[in-house]
C-alpha cells in the first residue's frame, strides 16, 4: 500500500531530527535521510499519485521537498540535467521554465527552515548547487571522486595543499566533471573530510581481511549504493579482494558460456528462509547461490524478498539491464556496472540488449559488424543481442541509441609490472614455468606511476618503494627511463606544453648487485599502502639460471617481431590494458612501429585469436629448413619465452636474426649444428612447439 505524503512526511522528520543541527550546513548533511533505491521508488510512486494536488502548496511537506531534491542529486544527476529527472519522478510531464523557477524558490525556502545550507552563486539562488550539496556527491560523480581518494593515498601532505595548488590537482584528476570539480573546490573543507574518511576506512579493511563494512560504519557512510553501482568502491577500500566487501550484497550474474543471467544470492544462515522475485522462489543457502531469471532481468529494476519464517522481509533492489546492460568482462572483474555513470574504467565490455543498438558517435573501440549486434539466446529462449566493446585507444566514448554518452578512460593508479628486460635487454631471455621466471639476470621491474601521485623526487620514490628478495630488502635504486606522452615544445627554448591529466612516468628498478644463481620470492612494499601487487600476483618467483652467448637478436623500433615480445610478456592477461603497459615498459620503445596489419597478419596464418579484446595465442612454431653442410637453419614464429630453453641446450652457431617479408609476419632465424636435428625436434615437443618442415606458413 503506498504511503501518504504526511507518513513520508513525519518519516522524514524523525531521520533529519537525528542529524545534528550544527551538522546540517556541512556537504552530505542529507544523505543519511535518503531512502534506500526500492525505498526511493516507492516514495516517487507516493509524489506521483500526490503531485497535482501538492503542486500547490509544496511548502506544506517541506521534509519531503528536500528529500525530493536531494534524492535525484544522489540517484539521477549527471553533468547537464536535472529538472527532466524531477519531472518523470513527479510525473507532471514537461514544465515550463518558470515554474522550475517557483518549485526551486520553495524548495530554497524549506532548506533555510531546516537548518540546511543553501547556496548562492553570482548573486543567484543555486537550487540545483544546493541539493547536491546536501547529498555531498552523487552516485553518477562518485568514480570520480574515487580517483581523488587514490591520489590522496599517496599524498601525505594533501591537506597542506594551497588553494590554488588544490585546485590544480582536483582538475588533473576529475578531468572535465565541472559539477564535481566545483564542490571539490568551492567546498574543500567538507570534500577534505569525506576523503579523510575513506582513507581511515581504507586503511581498517586492509589491516584486517575479516573486518566488513559494518566495522566501519562509525568512521564514515558507506552506503549500499556506492558498491553496487561503483564496484571501484570495493576495489579502493580493499584493493587485493575487493569481492569480499560485495559477498553480501545481491548482484546480477552473467553465466555467459552457460546462456543465462540471474542474481547472486548471498548466504543466509537462517532456517527456512526464501529469496522471492516475482513469482520466483528459492531457499536460501549457507552459501552463495544463484536465482536464474533470464528474460526477467531485463527491466529497469529488480527487487528480491529474503522472507523469513517469522514473517519478515528484507528488500534490496538493483538496476536491472533495461533499456541495455553493460558488462565489465575484465578477468578481475566480471560483473555488470551501472549505464548510468558518465565515466567508467577502460576495458572490454559486453554490451546486451533485447533488440539492436544503435552505436553511431561511439569512438575509441573495434566497432566492426563481427562485434555487434551479434545475436545470443538465453536457456529460456529469450533472443537477444551482444555487442563486444573492444578499445583500441587510450580514451573512448559510447553513445546507444543516440542516448547520453558515457566516457572510458584508463585508471589512474600506480601500476606494478614485472619483465625480461628493459631497453632491449634480455627480452628474450627468459621461461615461464608455472608461474615462475626462469632466467639469467634479476627481472626488470617497472613501476608505472600518473603524474602528480608522488612528491616529485628520487629520493621520496626510493624511500616509498622497496624491493625484498626472500624478505630481504635488496640494494638498488628507482630510475625514470620513460614518459609516456612526452612532453613537447613547440620552439626550441619554449617551457614544454601540457598535454592532459593522463601522463604516465615509467620508473625500472636498478639492482645494485647482481643475483647468484637460485630461486628468488620478490616483492615490492610501499610505506603506504603495503605489498604493490604485479598484476594481479602479490609477488613473483624468479629462477635464476647461468647466461647463454650473446646469440640474441637486436630489435630496432620497427621490427615487426616486437609484436611476438608484447605477447610473450602479457600471455598471462593480453588485454589493451596489459599491451599499453607493456608497450611503454619494455625497454621505453619510443618508435616502436606495430599496426592493425601485423596483428591481422599473425592472425590470418592461424598463430593468434583475437577475441572480444584479448589475444590468445594458438601455437608456437619452428620450421626446420634444408641442411646446409654441418648446420641448418629453423625459422620461428611464436612465444620467445618457448625458444629460450632450446637456446639454453642447443647454442645456435651464428647471431639470431629477426627477418620479415612483405604480407607475411616477422620471423626469427636460428642456425643451429646439422647433428642436433632431432634432439631440438624432441625438445620442441616438451616445450610445446610445433615443428614444420620448410614454411612457417603452412595452416
Amino acid at each position: 500500500m503506498t504511503k501518504t505524503l504526511q507518513e513520508w512526511e513525519h518519516e522524514f522528520e524523525e531521520m533529519l531530527k537525528a542529524v545534528p543541527i550544527e551538522k546540517r550546513d556541512k556537504a552530505g548533511a542529507l544523505l543519511s535521510v535518503i531512502p534506500s533505491h526500492d525505498r526511493w521508488d516507492n516514495f516517487r510512486d507516493s509524489i506521483r499519485q500526490a503531485w497535482h494536488g501538492w503542486r500547490n502548496y509544496l511548502e506544506a511537506y517541506p521534509h519531503c521537498l528536500v528529500v525530493v531534491f536531494g534524492g535525484l542529486a544522489f540517484f539521477a544527476y549527471d553533468e547537464h540535467t536535472f529538472w527532466p529527472h524531477f519531472e518523470k519522478a513527479v510525473g507532471s510531464g514537461r514544465l515550463p521554465v518558470n515554474q522550475h523557477t517557483d518549485i526551486g524558490e520553495t524548495f530554497f525556502s524549506a532548506a533555510d527552515r531546516l537548518g540546511l545550507r543553501t547556496l548562492i552563486r553570482n548573486g543567484e539562488r543555486s537550487f540545483v548547487g544546493t541539493a547536491v550539496l546536501h547529498i555531498g556527491i552523487p552516485l553518477s560523480l562518485w568514480e570520480g571522486f574515487l580517483a581523488v581518494c587514490e591520489w590522496a593515498s599517496w599524498n601525505s601532505q594533501w591537506q597542506e595543499l594551497t588553494d590554488d595548488e588544490w585546485a590544480e590537482t582536483v582538475g588533473k584528476r576529475v578531468g572535465g566533471r565541472q559539477l564535481l570539480k566545483r564542490f571539490l573546490i568551492g567546498e574543500r573543507q567538507s570534500a577534505s573530510a569525506i576523503v579523510s574518511e575513506l582513507l581511515a576506512a581504507r586503511s581498517l579493511l586492509m589491516e584486517d581481511s575479516t573486518r566488513t563494512l559494518e566495522d566501519i560504519r562509525e568512521i564514515t557512510t558507506i552506503r549500499p549504493e556506492f558498491m553496487e553501482e561503483v564496484p571501484e568502491t570495493a576495489d579502493f577500500l580493499r584493493p587485493f579482494n575487493p569481492e569480499s566487501l560485495l559477498d553480501d550484497r545481491v548482484r546480477l550474474c552473467w553465466d555467459e558460456s552457460n546462456q543465462r543471467i540471474g542474481l547472486h544470492l548471498p548466504p543466509v544462515n537462517v532456517e527456512n528462509t526464501f529469496w522471492v522475485h516475482g513469482a520466483a522462489r528459492l531457499l536460501a543457502a549457507s552459501g552463495a547461490d544463484v536465482l536464474w531469471l533470464n528474460r526477467a532481468v531485463f527491466a529497469d529494476r529488480l527487487s528480491v524478498a529474503l522472507e523469513f519464517a517469522d514473517g519478515k522481509t528484507e528488500m534490496q533492489s538493483i538496476q536491472g539491464l533495461k533499456p541495455f546492460g553493460l558488462f565489465d568482462a575484465r578477468k578481475e572483474h566480471g560483473r555488470f556496472v551501472n549505464t548510468k555513470r558518465t565515466f567508467l574504467p577502460l576495458g572490454n565490455y559486453r554490451l546486451i540488449c533485447l533488440e539492436k543498438v544503435n552505436l553511431d558517435g561511439s569512438s575509441g573501440w573495434e566497432l566492426d559488424e563481427e562485434k555487434i549486434n551479434q545475436p545470443y539466446a538465453l536457456e529460456d529462449g529469450t533472443e537477444c543481442f551482444v555487442s563486444y566493446l573492444c578499445p583500441d585507444a587510450n580514451r573512448a566514448k559510447l553513445v546507444v541509441n543516440g542516448g547520453s554518452k558515457i566516457v572510458f578512460g584508463r585508471k589512474q593508479r600506480i601500476n606494478l609490472r614485472v619483465f625480461a628486460g628493459c631497453d632491449n635487454t634480455h627480452v628474450f631471455r627468459f621461461a615461464l614455468k608455472d608461474d615462475k621466471l626462469v632466467m639469467e639476470q634479476l627481472p626488470s621491474l617497472v613501476l608505472e606511476i600518473p603524474d602528480g601521485f608522488l612528491e616529485d623526487s628520487d629520493e621520496v620514490l626510493n624511500r616509498e618503494f622497496q624491493v625484498f628478495a626472500n624478505d630481504v630488502q635488496t640494494q638498488g635504486k628507482w630510475t625514470c627511463f620513460h614518459v609516456y606522452p612526452p612532453y613537447k615544445q613547440r620552439f626550441k627554448g619554449d617551457p614544454p606544453e601540457k598535454e592532459g591529466v593522463e601522463r604516465n612516468y615509467y620508473y625500472t628498478w636498478e639492482w645494485k648487485c647482481p643475483a647468484q644463481t637460485g630461486s628468488y620470492e620478490i616483492t615490492v612494499k610501499s610505506q603506504r599502502v603495503g605489498i604493490l601487487p604485479f598484476g594481479l600476483r602479490k609477488s613473483q618467483t624468479v629462477e635464476i639460471v647461468k647466461p647463454t652467448p650473446e646469440i640474441w637478436p637486436k630489435l630496432a623500433g620497427r621490427d615487426k617481431f616486437f609484436a611476438w615480445v608484447f605477447l610473450s610478456a602479457v600471455q598471462d592477461e593480453s588485454t589493451w590494458e596489459e599491451f599499453w603497459i607493456a608497450r611503454n615498459s619494455v625497454a621505453g620503445l619510443k618508435s616502436v612501429s606495430l599496426n592493425q596489419n601485423d596483428w591481422e597478419n599473425l592472425e590470418e596464418h592461424g598463430y593468434i585469436r583475437r577475441k572480444w579484446g584479448t589475444t590468445e595465442v594458438l601455437k608456437t612454431c619452428l620450421a626446420f629448413q634444408q641442411n646446409a653442410g654441418n648446420s641448418f637453419a629453423a625459422h620461428f614464429c611464436g612465444l620467445v619465452n618457448r625458444l629460450y630453453p632450446l637456446v639454453r641446450e642447443v647454442t645456435p652457431q651464428k647471431q639470431i636474426v629477426s627477418k620479415h617479408e612483405r604480407g607475411y609476419p616477422a620471423y626469427l632465424e636460428i642456425v643451429w649444428p646439422a647433428d642436433r636435428r632431432q634432439y631440438l625436434r624432441s625438445l620442441c615437443s616438451r616445450e610445446g612447439i610445433e615443428v614444420l618442415e620448410n614454411n612457417l606458413w603452412t595452416r
